[in-house]
Order: structure tokens, then sequence, then C-alpha cells
């Protein structure tokens, strides 16, 4: 995990998990079997685009994320992370895909 890896302390991921739940990012997103709240579709890693001003707070996590996987797969070349957040508010918000 990110604590043991060092990646992130346990308070870190706390606020981040807390600024992830406040973001103004969100919208609602209905489908025909089920409801969520999403926010978009972001890549996190590339040099050229800059996370979205709500997300500027993850970017050095992932930052890091991505650092370590480099480093853990010296062979291998990492591609930049990309995001579909969803937030299920209650039992019954769920993924289409598991409805």
């Amino acid at each position: 995990n990110a604590v043991t890896a060092g990646l992130a302390t346990t308070t870190e991921l706390d606020e981040a998990f807390a600024k992830f739940l406040e973001s103004p990012g969100w919208r609602e997103l209905q489908t025909r079997t089920a409801r969520r709240m999403c926010d978009g579709s972001y890549t996190f890693g590339e040099l050229s685009t800059d996370a979205p001003p709500h997300l500027k707070f993850a970017e050095g996590l992932v930052q890091r994320l991505i650092g370590h996987l480099q480093t853990s797969n010296p062979g291998s070349a990492i591609i930049p992370l990309q995001a579909f957040l969803c937030l299920y508010e209650d039992g019954e918000d769920a993924c289409p895909n598991h409805v």
C-alpha cells in the first residue's frame, strides 16, 4: 500500500480522501440501471497536461505513484494514469457493470 511503500502518510491519504469527497467536480450520472456521482475522466502523469484545478491536490501523490511504478519496473515504460472518479453515496448507488 501507499503508506508501506513510503509514498504517503496515513494523514496525507485521509486528507486526500476528504478532498475527493468535497470536490466541486462531482456530477450526477444516472443510467438505465444505476446512479452515481462522477468526476470526469482525467489523465495524470503527462508532462504537457495539468490536472484540473479541483484535483490539483492529487497530482503529487499520483506522480509519486507513477515514479514508484517506474522504479519497481525499470525495463517497462509506465504510461500516465487515467482516472474516472465515481462516488457511491449510499447503498442504492451502483456501478452499472455490477448491477
